[in-house]
């Protein structure tokens, strides 16, 4: 089947990569698609002025986002470092260490040396999708997490204009009816899969899951008419939305979005499905915590900032999210169990 032979191949992959990474960081390319450069405003909060002990950072900081470059992570990640340059006042580089769904990068950062020039910015989403589906065993605790600096619940399922749903109530009653019939895009080792095996598994129906690659790669699936349907964030679909050439069914969500209101949750139409991603800092296991504290407090001292606000709701349609170091990590790990409960829906799923 495409879904157990693509993890196949993930593992093969990444078994293959992770040998590598020792040998191949230096050669990791950074995105040449800069970010819109970030606007200081002066604004800090009273928690960034915290003394957190530590003459930390002495010299530039990389930063591993572990997919690739143009993708809701990577936006996320080079943004946040503009800003992060002026609060710590050293350059951040961001280097794009793809493979096996971001597992291949965020192992390289968890093996860097802990001396807080090497940190990590991934999301709960695929590091945990991973995991359920046998191809990555890094774990919470591998990583001194620094802070949560984005939340995404902004997940939505769409449809093809020319696939014959209307709406979400529209959806839910052919796929009941028709099993296994539309296919939906989807990225096998990411969060997207692992939303559309929760919605089968409490909403009693079946799809065709088709691993499209990444985020981007499933706008031409759905515009090519190659899929009915895909699911990710809203703001990977929004000009298509506003286009004309997709269809949102529904997002999964507690409540409406205000950058999207018309588009109705799950939970509306029956459906008691939500999911949500947490992207986050994190420096390799023992680094010293009053560096870890630093950067949670310069993180913290981003979300003041009206420019940031107004690009990340731009952009992908979120309002600012944070939690500190102090609950970073529990936060996270409350995710990972939730996640937890759909492992069999995914390995079951055909």
């Amino acid at each position: 089947m495409k879904k157990k032979a693509a993890i196949g191949v993930l593992s093969v992959m990444l078994a293959a990569a992770i040998a590598a990474c020792g040998s191949s960081a230096g050669n990791s390319a950074a995105s040449s698609e800069a970010v819109t450069a970030a606007q200081s405003t002066g604004e800090t909060t009273a928690e960034a002025k915290t003394d957190s002990t530590t003459d930390w950072p002495k010299g530039g900081i990389q930063m591993i986002i572990p997919l690739k470059a143009g993708g809701d992570t990577d936006f996320y990640g080079r943004t946040y470092s503009q800003y992060l340059e002026k609060e710590l006042g050293v350059t951040i580089t961001a280097m794009n260490v793809e493979g096996a769904g971001g597992t291949v990068g965020a192992t390289q950062a968890s093996k860097a040396k802990p001396d807080g020039n090497t940190m990590l910015f991934y999301h709960t989403g695929n590091m945990f999708t991973n995991e359920m589906l046998g191809t990555s065993d890094l774990q919470v605790d591998d990583f001194e997490i620094a802070a949560v600096g984005v939340l995404d619940n902004t997940n939505v399922l769409v449809a093809g204009k020319n696939s014959g749903f209307t709406d979400g109530k529209d959806f839910l009653e052919k796929v009941k009816a028709n099993p296994k019939k539309y296919s939906v895009a989807t990225t096998i080792s990411g969060f997207s899969y692992y939303v559309v095996c929760k919605a089968e598994a409490v909403g009693g129906f079946e799809l065709n899951p088709v691993d499209a690659g990444g985020a981007s790669d499933m706008i031409p699936k759905i515009l090519g008419n190659q899929c009915d349907l895909a699911m990710n964030s809203y703001g990977v679909f929004k000009q298509y939305v506003e286009s004309g050439d997709v269809i949102p069914l529904m997002v999964f969500s507690e409540k409406r979005n205000p950058n999207f209101p018309d588009v109705p949750t799950a939970k509306e139409l029956g459906l008691d499905c939500t999911a949500e991603r947490a992207y986050f800092f994190a420096f390799p296991k023992g680094t010293d915590q009053a560096i870890v504290k630093k950067l949670s407090d310069a993180v913290g001292a981003v979300q003041d900032k009206q420019d940031y606000k107004d690009a990340i709701a731009k952009q992908y349609c979120v309002e600012p999210f944070y939690k500190s170091c102090d609950e970073a990590a529990d936060y996270i790990k409350a995710i990972h169990d939730d996640m937890m409960q759909y492992k069999d829906a995914l390995n079951n799923s055909q």
